[in-house]
């Protein structure tokens, strides 16, 4: 069986974040292997045969929870197993992306053989909460991430408020920065009638509803505005926000898409973005998503949840501003956006002027960083 330098093994479709490190990977001379868990819940579409890298994907049960997750490893476990064991030159690295792709790494791999590095993109409310299941997860998680070598975060507030407590070896900051040459030659352009864009799987279900209920209200003959949805879905979603809609020409639904193929065309539709997540989850409240980034780069005022980390970065820097699912906020935001007037002609004033260069540049000194 063929040995690779560095084998990358992601528990869910691949955002362009990740795909990018491998890419990089392979391009400096590394025999470079993706493994990616197809869970099969509405997920990013991706061309496997579009990347010279080799890759393998891996069906597997999907679930919502982090100890259903676990258990549904189980019956790929021997499959994982012996693919990590016989795959990895011993002078390689495997690079884990989720609780549980770190323990079956760590499993493959007692004693440690190779070189383990870790990305975290994400945090479960369980790493972040109290209660007896979450210090079971945590104890199992500082075992895990003792002998990693590198720990890679997608965001400083994840090392600040979980890591830094039990982790005190190297660590990169890589952000969800989407890649330089995905976004070149991109033209802002004004959709034909004002669009609220939510890009990604969508999720978080009293942010969707009370979206559809204020453009519903707000939304008129002389000011026209509508919702789209660009991505999967969770679960029933879909199906209760259609349900939700009183005027269908309200709502728009495009499902998965190929994100170097499509992200252009998509955020040429968009008016405004869409990222108002769950603050009841914790993981939300430190997380700094794709769709900041992409803000930036397209150009288009953002709408996120207030009192978050996110709200802070986006209101200092005057690019959008921070709303509440449980009052009036979204509707006066989005009636000002209409009428482009307070927060959203500052926002656009303000992006008109800014350069994501330095955002690039530190992105690809840590993708280097983490990859090589």
């Amino acid at each position: 069986m063929k040995k690779y330098d560095a084998i990358f093994f992601y528990g869910g479709a691949p955002v362009p974040a990740m795909i990018d490190m491998v890419k990089l990977a392979h391009d400096s001379g590394l025999s470079t292997l993706m493994i990616v868990l197809d869970r099969g819940e509405n997920e990013l579409c991706m061309d496997h045969t579009a990347h010279e890298f080799d890759t393998r994907v891996i069906s597997v049960d999907f679930s919502h929870g982090l100890f259903r997750r676990v258990l549904s490893l189980l019956r790929i476990f021997v499959t994982v197993f012996r693919l990590l064991r016989s795959s990895v030159k011993t002078t390689g690295y495997v690079m884990s992306s989720t609780f549980d792709t770190l323990l079956l790494v760590r499993c493959a791999f007692l004693p440690r053989s190779v070189s383990i590095r870790h990305q975290v993109r994400d945090l479960h409310r369980l790493q972040l909460i109290d209660s007896p299941v979450a210090r079971l997860v945590q104890a199992m998680e500082r075992v895990l991430v003792r002998k990693v070598d590198l720990l890679i975060i997608s965001s400083q507030g994840f090392y600040d408020a979980y890591y830094k407590m039990f982790y005190g070896g190297e660590k990169v900051l890589l952000e969800n920065m989407p890649p330089r040459a995905t976004w070149e030659g991109f033209k802002p352009l004004s959709p034909p009638i004002f669009t609220v864009g939510f890009v990604g799987i969508m999720r978080y279900a009293d942010s969707i509803f009370k979206l559809i209920d204020v453009i519903d209200s707000v939304n008129t003959c002389d000011t026209p505005i509508r919702c789209a949805f660009f991505g999967g879905h969770m679960g029933d979603l879909l199906e209760r926000a259609r349900d939700r809609v009183r005027d269908p020409g309200i709502f728009l639904f495009e499902g998965v898409f190929d994100y170097a193929a499509d992200i252009k065309r998509i955020y040429s539709k968009i008016s405004v973005v869409y990222a108002v997540y769950d603050k009841d989850d914790p993981n939300c409240m430190l997380a700094m998503p794709t769709k900041y980034y992409e803000a930036i780069l397209s150009k288009t005022p953002i709408l996120v949840a207030k009192n978050t980390h996110i709200a802070k970065v986006v209101e200092e820097l005057g690019i959008g501003i921070g709303v509440d699912v449980n009052d009036d906020s979204l509707s006066q935001a989005l009636t000002d956006a209409i009428h482009c007037s307070g927060w959203y002609i500052n926002a656009q004033r303000v992006l008109s002027e800014l350069t994501a260069e330095q955002l690039h540049s530190s992105y690809e000194r840590a993708i280097v960083k983490a990859v090589t």
